[in-house]
C-alpha cells in the first residue's frame, strides 16, 4: 500500500507542467518573429526550421528571449515548451510546430494576435467573433 501512494505521488509530480515567472523579454520587443517554416530572428535572415533539435531549439529561443521557459507540458511523444504565450510543440527531439495566444511574438510581416488582417501561406489564424485574430499557429501541433 505504501509503495502505491508513492507511486500516485511520483505520477502527479511528473505529470505537472513546469511554471515561472513571465518572461521579461516578452513585456517588450523581441528579434524573434514566427514564421511558417519555424521561427525566425528578425533583421538576420536566419531561420529555426521546423525539424530542428529540441535542445538547440530551446537554446535559440531563450538566447533570444532572454528568459528561460516557463513551462513545459505533454509527454516525450508530443510535448510542449513555452514562453509567455508562445508555446513550441516537439515531438521526441524535433521541433514540429508553434503556437502564439498574446501577441507577444509577431510573424515575419508584423502581424500578430488581435490583427484583423491576412495572414502568409502556411499559417493558421483562428479569429475571434469580431475577426481578429486570437491563435497564430504552424507546423504540427501536439494534442496537450
Amino acid at each position: 500500500m505504501k509503495w502505491l501512494a508513492v507511486a500516485l505521488l511520483l505520477a502527479g509530480c511528473a505529470a505537472a507542467p513546469e511554471t515561472g515567472p513571465r518572461p521579461a523579454a516578452l513585456d517588450g520587443p523581441t528579434r524573434l518573429r514566427l514564421a511558417a517554416d519555424g521561427l525566425a530572428v528578425a533583421g538576420s535572415g536566419q531561420v529555426i526550421s521546423f525539424s530542428r533539435t529540441e535542445a538547440g531549439v530551446v537554446t535559440a529561443v531563450t538566447g533570444l528571449l532572454g528568459a528561460a521557459p516557463d513551462r513545459r507540458a505533454g509527454s516525450n511523444a508530443c510535448h510542449i515548451i513555452g514562453w509567455g504565450g508562445l508555446a513550441l510543440h516537439f515531438q521526441t527531439d524535433d521541433f514540429l510546430g508553434w503556437s502564439e495566444t498574446s501577441g507577444d511574438v509577431a510573424l515575419t510581416d508584423g502581424v500578430a494576435v488581435g490583427a484583423t488582417g491576412p495572414v502568409p501561406a502556411g499559417v493558421r489564424a483562428a479569429r475571434d467573433a469580431q475577426g481578429q485574430i486570437a491563435t497564430l499557429s504552424a507546423g504540427t501541433l501536439c494534442p496537450v
